[in-house]
Order: structure tokens, then C-alpha cells, then sequence
């Protein structure tokens, strides 16, 4: 409710407004005591007051900075900060009383009689009383003359007396007393005292003359650096244009026959990894998942795909233990930065064989069939990896999964599909 009232219904807004910047702070304490209250008992408003009502609360304000503020404290509230200009505003004289009704007589507590009626062991306590509160008022002058950094103005209105009798006497005598070839000087302007050390109205200087002369830098640190060079635009090798599929495919709608893809190409990388006996809880979780629910009637369909896949004895050695699934690659080829992924890699003693599954409905009778589009991919493909993998004979094969059947494509085949594929300018453009 609390911070409904003050986001909503503009609260702050309107107590920052009324009250200025300093109520940020309490409006701060007010947020932490509610939520520290939600935390110990059940939120209400109520209890939240009641609670509130029976416990002394109190609000330190950060002020570790002022932020171009002028800052009123007590002295004991300025412990710890530092000011470039302090003032202490009242240091006059003061006549300082020990108020408490009841005091301390060798240990025993004892009601303060008047002045004339008190006997010499109550004159004596008295006396110790307010030595100590002597000790203290002094300890609170040396805090509140090292507040400042570099002005210290000391103010008083009416009497200072002399010796010890204010805080501005005590301090005049001090630096009034200094010896004469001390760097502090005093001087009275208009009635008041001015102390300083050193000469403040001196125009400042350039430092010393017989300072050594700068050293010839090189041309690198002081020449502004070349712009860096425009990186190379990525490119993926299933995007690289061509057709990807022959005529007389199933009729599918483009996003159904998408996700089948996807489904069959998910299934040929968990299926190989889990016992047979768990395949059909795998298929029932995918099935059951919201994003395959546009392909329940196609389903089984590419379920089925999939399992044929992994059940073909041509196809074992591509889901044989120790073969990789989903190579992530990035490499350089043709002056083109690519960056694709491998559905599965094969690697035996000084060969590597690249293996992409595709889910075409229509698979091609010879290698020379095969689409552009996926001719373009698997040359990047083996491109690749001859730069990652040197010294091993490259294979490359496309997995038709319609028919559970691998192709090997040639390399003079790839290498001559390479060179087609069309260069980008530093735009990303095609040239």
C-alpha cells in the first residue's frame, strides 16, 4: 500500500516537491521499515503502525557527500566528515551547569542540595562532574576544528570571555600566542579575526623553473589510433541461395513441413545418445511439447522417419559410440567468415567424414541431382574442415532420411560448387 501510495498515486513526487530533497532519506527509511516488517509478520497496514508506534526509530542520514549542499549538523553528528569550509556558528561564551537532580558521592547516589547547603563531599563530586564535562567539551572543539580541509570560520554573538571561558577564546589565545616566525599569520579585518598559512591572494605559479624538459614522445602516443578494420560479415552455409529441394515434394505447408524437419533432425541427435527402451518416452515428451502441436497429424510420420534412420544397418556407423552430434564450426573460406554447425562427424585415424541429415521428400538418384542449395552447404563443409582438420581425408556425405540411404558427394563436385558460390562486399552485400 505504501509504495502504491507514493508510485501510483505520485506520493513522492509531491513530498519531494513540498518538502525538498532532503526528505528522500525518510521517505527511504519508511520503504526499508515495511519491508523489513513484511518479513518478520503478516502485511497490514494496522500492524505495520502498531509496530511502528513501539519501537524507537531513527533515520541516519548519508551524508558522505553533500552534493553542493550546505550541511547543518551538531558536532557530534559531523564525527567522521570533512568539509572544504566549515563555520561554527556559536562559540561564545556559555555558562555550563550540571543538571542532573541526583549525583555520585563515593559510589552512593544522592539528591543535588542547593549551592550554599551543600557539604564539601557533594562540592567535591560536583567539582569532579564537571571536569569531565570540561574534557568533554573539549574533546567536541578538537572534532569540530578538524572538520574543515581549508576554511575554518569561528562565529560568536555576545560575550567570549577570555582564557578558557569559550570555545572562541580558547582558540583566539591559541593562535594569537603563535610565535612570530610562524607560517600562521593573524590579522583583524572588520572586528574579526583572520588566520592564515600561506598567501592566498598570490596568483598561482607555473612550478618551478628548473623543471626537466620533456622527453620526445613517439608518434603512436600522441597520433590518434586507425580506425579498426570492419570485421567480415558472418555468413551460414545453409543460406547461401540455390534450390534445396527437387520438384514433387510431399505438398506440405512451408512451416509444417519446417517443423517436421526440425523434429526428425532432433530426434537423430538424442535418440543415438539414450537406450533403445527409453526411445518411445522421448517420443512421447517431444509429441506432447506445446511448440509441436501444429504437427500432431504429421507426427508419427516423422517419428517413424527417424527410427528407420537409426535402425538401417547403413547408417550405423554414423551413430556408432565416440561419433560427435551438433559440431559447432566457424572458419575463413573463400575470404567469407562462416559460421554453421555439423549434425554429425565422424572421426577415425587420419580420416574425418561430415555427415548433414536431410529430411528432403524427393531424394536425388545421383550427386549430381543434388539441389544447389545443399551442394553449396556441404562444400563450405568440407572447405572447413580441411582448415581444421589438416593432415586428414575429408568425406562428406548428405543422410537421406526418407530412404535411410547416405550419399557421398565427390570433391572435384564441391570444389566446382564453391567456386560459384558469390563473394560479399565489406556491406554484406553480394557482389
Amino acid at each position: 500500500m505504501i509504495e502504491r501510495l507514493l508510485t501510483r498515486h505520485c506520493g513522492r513526487l509531491r513530498l519531494l516537491s513540498r518538502l525538498g530533497a532532503e526528505a528522500r532519506d525518510g521517505i527511504e527509511a519508511l520503504i526499508e521499515l515495511a519491508l523489513k516488517f513484511e518479513s518478520v509478520d503478516a502485511p497490514s497496514l494496522d500492524g505495520f503502525l502498531t509496530w511502528l508506534s513501539s519501537d524507537d526509530v531513527e533515520v541516519k542520514r548519508s551524508l558522505s557527500s553533500s552534493g553542493g549542499l550546505i550541511r547543518v549538523m551538531t558536532v557530534h553528528g559531523a564525527k567522521g566528515l570533512e568539509s572544504p569550509i566549515v563555520i561554527l556558528p556559536d562559540t561564545a561564551k556559555r555558562r555550563i551547569q550540571f543538571r542532573d537532580r541526583v549525583i555520585l558521592a563515593d559510589g552512593a547516589p544522592l539528591l543535588k542540595p542547593p549551592a550554599a547547603a551543600a557539604p564539601d563531599l557533594v562540592k567535591n563530586s560536583l567539582e569532579l562532574e564537571m571536569t569531565k564535562i570540561n574534557e568533554e567539551s573539549n574533546r567536541l572543539l578538537y572534532v569540530a576544528m578538524t572538520r574543515a580541509e581549508q576554511w575554518l570560520i569561528i562565529a560568536a554573538a555576545g560575550e567570549t570571555g577570555e582564557d578558557h571561558e569559550s570555545w572562541h577564546s580558547i582558540m583566539a589565545k591559541a593562535v594569537i600566542g603563535t610565535p612570530e616566525k610562524s607560517p600562521v599569520t593573524v590579522e583583524e579585518v572588520e572586528g574579526a579575526l583572520r588566520i592564515e598559512s600561506g598567501d592566498w591572494t598570490a596568483a598561482p605559479t607555473d612550478g618551478p623553473s628548473d623543471s626537466p624538459p620533456k622527453e620526445d614522445l613517439p608518434d603512436w602516443l600522441t597520433e590518434p589510433a586507425p580506425p579498426p578494420e570492419k570485421a567480415p560479415p558472418v555468413r551460414s552455409p545453409s543460406d547461401l541461395g540455390g534450390a534445396k529441394a527437387l520438384p514433387g515434394a510431399a505438398n506440405l505447408p512451408e512451416n509444417i513441413a519446417t517443423l517436421r524437419g526440425s523434429a526428425v533432425h532432433e530426434l537423430l541427435e538424442i535418440l543415438p545418445g539414450l537406450p533403445e527402451p527409453r526411445w518411445e518416452e522421448i517420443l512421447d515428451k517431444l509429441r506432447r511439447r506445446p511448440d509441436m502441436e501444429p504437427l500432431a497429424e504429421h507426427f508419427d510420420g516423422a517419428a517413424g522417419e527417424a527410427l528407420a534412420v537409426l535402425r538401417a544397418p547403413g547408417c550405423a556407423e554414423v551413430f556408432a559410440p565416440g561419433t560427435l552430434a551438433e559440431v559447432p564450426f566457424a572458419a575463413t573460406v573463400g575470404g567469407s567468415r562462416y559460421e554453421g554447425i555439423i549434425d554429425r562427424l565422424i572421426l577415425d585415424e587420419g580420416r574425418a567424414v561430415v555427415v548433414d541429415h536431410k529430411t528432403n521428400a524427393v531424394v536425388p538418384g545421383t550427386p549430381a541431382e543434388v539441389p544447389e542449395g545443399i551442394l553449396r552447404q556441404m562444400a563450405v563443409y568440407r572447405a572447413a574442415s580441411v582448415l581444421i582438420l589438416p593432415g586428414r581425408r575429408i568425406e562428406v556425405r548428405v543422410l537421406w532420411t526418407a530412404n535411410a540411404t547416405q550419399m557421398t558427394l565427390p570433391d572435384p563436385l564441391l570444389d566446382e560448387c564453391l567456386s560459384r558460390i558469390p563473394a560479399l562486399d565489406p556491406d554484406g552485400a553480394e557482389n
